[in-house]
């Protein structure tokens, strides 16, 4: 009961993914829940994914049925959700470019504080790049509205110059990385057997097929795929037709990613250099290989190179050449000494891609913001 009494705040986030498994989303919830807020989140439901129960965040799923992401789904969205009387609330947080204009609707209508939280350079991601009509839909209401929050937030140093530049804002965005919440480091003394894994969406643009190339190379080496997609059914035909679809182990989605990546010795992080926001990504793969201690690839782009190659913790490669994949995955398993400098300088820097640090962050941001 004194429990309940202490926690009075609440907060309403508004997503346009499946937020119950959506990472950043579910990092940044549960940590508001350990200082005191109750957090509830309106997102579209997707029937085929689960639902996770977590303590104190409250799930509005708004159904869609199957209808893809077009102007009529953000409509439908957007017209459910506004019938959300967001009174209770002592802050809007929205995820992303798709939901500012409803958190935006919500914060001004009702005094609210608003918090934009930009995973990514919305604008500048691959389903826009050849709609100049959209993406200057998008572009206009990002300038106008991002100015509206209190607060903005975004992944990364290079995002947040981005923000500011382009949008004009007086400030940088406040920067909380999306590091892993995977803090139990795996042992680095096992002997290497040849284990590369991916992990994420199997979709279009994450250079799956020069993974498999790999596989051709070296028949010795085993692919994890950890993640599930739509190209799924296509990656285990061009694993059939190239004779290595015994070296390919597909898990999809699971609930133990640590016990998942436990085999990985290698982590692949191959973003394809095709949009603005690739080039700017900094994924959160990437923090959860290192929070493994799994040495990994990824590509050259500059916030990954930032991450990876300049803190030691593996080899950055053009993702669009799988030659250098192939030598780089040849170069960590027959180098003993040089896979265990990176295992070691993961453990120098392994505070810098762990959540612990960057909840701490969060909590003070929603600290201020009680305040004003």
């Amino acid at each position: 009961m004194v429990g309940d009494q202490i926690r009075t705040n609440k907060v309403l986030m508004t997503a346009f993914s499946h937020a119950p498994d959506d990472r950043r989303i579910i990092r940044e919830a549960t940590a508001l829940t350990q200082i005191n807020w109750l957090v509830t989140i309106i997102y579209p439901a997707n029937n085929s994914r689960k639902i996770f129960t977590y303590k104190n965040i409250n799930f509005i799923p708004v159904p869609l049925g199957r209808m893809k992401n077009s102007p009529l789904r953000f409509l439908l969205f957007w017209l459910s959700a506004v019938q959300l009387d967001p009174r209770p609330f002592q802050v809007i947080h929205c995820h992303d470019l798709n939901c500012l204009p409803l958190g935006w609707f919500w914060s001004k209508k009702f005094n609210l504080p608003l918090i934009y939280d930009s995973h990514e350079w919305g604008v500048g991601v691959y389903d826009l790049h050849n709609s100049v009509i959209k993406r200057n839909i998008w572009n206009f209401l990002e300038i106008f509205l991002i100015k509206q929050a209190s607060v903005v937030i975004t992944v990364n140093i290079y995002l947040a110059r981005m923000l500011r530049r382009y949008r004009k804002l007086s400030k940088l965005p406040e920067v909380v990385k999306n590091a892993s919440e995977l803090n139990t480091p795996t042992s680095s003394s096992k002997k290497l057997q040849g284990n590369i894994g991916y992990l994420g969406g199997l979709m279009k643009g994450r250079n799956l097929s020069a993974i498999l190339s790999v596989l051709v190379s070296m028949p010795q080496v085993k692919l994890h795929l950890i993640g599930d997609g739509k190209m799924k059914k296509e990656i285990l035909s061009a694993a059939e037709k190239l004779n290595v679809a015994n070296q390919v182990l597909i898990s999809g989605w699971v609930d133990d990613i640590r016990a998942a990546l436990l085999p990985v010795e290698i982590g692949l992080s191959l973003i394809p250099s095709n949009c603005t926001n690739n080039r700017l990504s900094s994924a959160g793969k990437v923090f959860d290989y290192a929070a493994l201690m799994i040495p990994q690839i990824s590509s050259n782009h500059p916030a990954l190179r930032d991450l990876v190659q300049e803190r030691g913790i593996g080899i950055c490669i053009d993702e669009q050449d799988p030659s250098m994949l192939v030598d780089a995955v040849s170069t960590l398993l027959k180098n003993q000494k040089q896979y265990k400098q990176i295992v070691l300088n993961i453990t120098k820097n392994l505070n810098f891609y762990l959540w612990e640090n960057e909840k701490k962050k969060l909590w003070k941001i929603y600290r201020n913001i009680n305040k004003e």
